[in-house]
């Protein structure tokens, strides 16, 4: 999808036709709006609409398909009010099945920055969702969980407040018949994540258990997945004490259906705990995960190779062996943006950034979306009208970096909070 309006994707979905639906941002006229395009099987565009045309910046985070055919999607918006104030605010939108707007809701108070985490459908054309409000004046974080009926009226709505940088709020969730799991950071005097269940329909706390490490610098959640009777959390570790700079290892953890964490779960015993994906990043650039067809994890992210990006995939199984590994070179700063589980197949959806011939400043040319086969192959002509020439460079293995055997983080069992 190429254009002078340099559009960016940031959020993709299947459609019942075999079809997808991309959400993302659109410059124009000085205005950053959101979108969402149709996109037919061939790869042809079949419609796009624009909306909130009214703000000065607004992007798609997340597009999800609601139970009664239509989506829901969440945006996050900045409105300057003069040239020293802006206005920070989240919008969650439900649209039809043409991407006519059904109704829309506004998250703002005061000055707090509000970022909606994570939208998830439920069976009856509703949807939970999350948001944290990182308020400036308090000094603090409070994070929401609520749940909205088909019409966008709530149903129930749990909240939490923190002390000064104490919560950092609900990242992932996942739905599975009436239990809703949740993927939190947090931090109390040390980085730490959790994970909760709820029941979905009253929004009643079951159990928790958190996992906690003395400071390996930031610690993220990346999802929550399930399964069979096993539910895993992936998390990334940031080490800023690298001499490469920061430093990013994944992690996979898995716990009973009670709550509890399998035996062995320690860094140092990779029986129940996989760190990959060690290398070098250049800012904030995080692994992206989906759980496929065949009870397998792809994981997709940026790299960088010498001077040039490239497109990291790789394919692990639940006991966290490497299935297969790719390392698409001679992308041209390709950033990763999401990846998605496609039947067989699997979807990497991301932006091509490219430098302004006058200038340094990096901005966002064109978006791509890149079909691999359950195997890893590039399946042909499945970028539709994005160019693909790029992708017959010689395809190397990722490499895997090793457990550490010289004195990693250790992560200890967390008690129930």
């Amino acid at each position: 999808m190429r254009g002078d309006g340099l559009p960016g994707i940031e959020s993709l979905r299947k459609t019942t036709d075999g079809g997808y639906l991309a959400g993302g941002s659109y410059y124009w006229l000085r205005q950053i709006q959101p979108f969402l395009t149709k996109i037919r099987p061939n790869g042809s565009v079949e419609w796009t609409r624009g909306y909130l045309h009214q703000i000065d910046e607004g992007t798609v985070q997340r597009v999800v398909a609601s139970s009664d055919g239509g989506s829901f999607i969440s945006t996050s918006n900045t409105d300057h009010l003069d040239d020293h104030h802006q206005a920070e605010y989240s919008t969650l939108m439900k649209v039809d099945e043409n991407g006519n707007l059904l109704w829309n809701k506004r998250f703002e108070e005061g000055t707090g920055r509000y970022k909606i985490q994570a939208v998830i459908a439920t069976n009856d054309g509703g949807c939970i969702f999350t948001f944290n409000i990182n308020d400036a004046s308090a000094s603090s974080d409070r994070s929401f969980v609520i749940r909205f009926d088909a019409g966008g009226n709530t149903i129930w709505q749990k909240s939490i407040d923190g002390g000064p940088a104490t919560f950092l709020g609900y990242r992932e969730l996942l739905l599975d018949g009436n239990d809703l799991y949740l993927g939190i950071n947090a931090h109390w005097g040390s980085e730490y994540v959790k994970v909760e269940k709820w029941n979905a329909a009253t929004g009643n706390f079951i159990w928790g258990r958190a996992i906690g490490a003395g400071n390996p610098g930031i610690v993220d959640v990346q999802g929550v997945y399930k399964i069979k009777d096993t539910l895993y959390m992936g998390f990334i570790t940031r080490d800023p004490a690298s001499i490469w700079g920061w430093e990013s290892k994944l992690h996979f953890v898995k716990f009973l259906p009670d709550g509890r964490l399998f035996d062995g779960f320690q860094l140092r015993n990779p029986a129940f705990l996989q760190s990959f994906l060690q290398t070098q990043i250049n800012g904030d650039v995080s692994p992206y995960i989906a759980k496929t067809n065949d009870d397998a994890f792809i994981i997709a992210q940026q790299i960088r190779a010498a001077t040039d990006f490239g497109v990291g995939v790789v394919k692990i199984s639940p006991q966290g062996t490497v299935i297969w590994s790719r390392n698409f070179k001679n992308l041209t700063r390709h950033a990763v943006s999401g990846i998605v589980a496609d039947g067989d197949n699997i979807l990497i959806i991301g932006t091509n950034q490219i430098l302004q011939p006058i200038s340094t400043e990096t901005r966002r040319d064109h978006s791509f979306i890149m079909k691999l086969n359950k195997n890893g192959d590039v399946i042909e002509n499945a970028t539709g009208n994005c160019s693909n020439e790029t992708l017959a460079a010689a395809i190397d293995p990722f490499q895997i970096a090793p457990p550490d055997n010289d004195q990693p983080p250790v992560f200890g069992n967390g008690g129930v909070i």
